[in-house]
């Protein structure tokens, strides 16, 4: 036999609407299971009511906080090393994996002439780019350059303020000044 949701209103039986509760009273008198759960929550219900609260320790918040900020730390600091080696684990993986590709279809020959290639391109890249920029430079009026450059440079700049910024919050400054953190 079912004992839904007779059981569950046993347990919440003083939130009960008078309707489900007279049912509930109703499905009591016939059913030995529900009957021996209800008189054993009463128990339990008396006994809850018979104990005293026992107040913390003083100062037990004070100690619960700080040993709460304890384990939060090590659990980020745990968090950020399973991090650090999954991906240094998948990155060693992949060395090896595109190593054992590299050595099964290739010679040392031929990784010297793709040397060589790659640095001739990045030579003819590189002369390309200096190129475009000296034609942009001539064709274009001197103050739209000393406009771009004076933005290149205050952009420069304020990076490098919310640089030092950002190290003078995170307290890395004061290692190297000996101050306290």
């Amino acid at each position: 036999m079912s004992h839904q949701p007779y059981e569950t209103w046993i347990l919440e039986s003083n939130t009960l609407p008078v309707e489900d509760r007279r049912v509930l009273e109703t499905h009591l008198a016939t059913c030995e299971h529900c009957r021996a759960l209800h008189h054993k929550w009463r128990v339990v219900q008396q006994e809850l009511r018979m104990r005293t609260m026992v107040s913390p320790a003083p100062g037990f918040v004070q100690r619960w906080q700080s040993g709460l900020a304890a384990r939060r730390a090590k659990e980020a600091r745990r968090q950020a090393w399973k991090a650090f080696l999954g991906f240094m684990g998948s990155a060693i993986i992949l060395l090896f994996v595109l190593a054992a590709y590299v050595l099964s279809y290739s010679s040392p020959a031929d990784w010297l002439a793709a040397f060589i290639r790659h640095i001739a391109y990045a030579m003819d890249l590189t002369d390309t780019l200096f190129s475009l920029a000296l034609i942009w430079l001539r064709s274009t009026p001197p103050a739209l350059n000393l406009a771009l450059w004076i933005y290149a440079s205050v952009t420069l700049g304020m990076l490098s303020l919310a640089w030092v910024f950002a190290l003078w919050r995170t307290s890395i400054i004061g290692v190297f000044t000996n101050e306290p953190r």
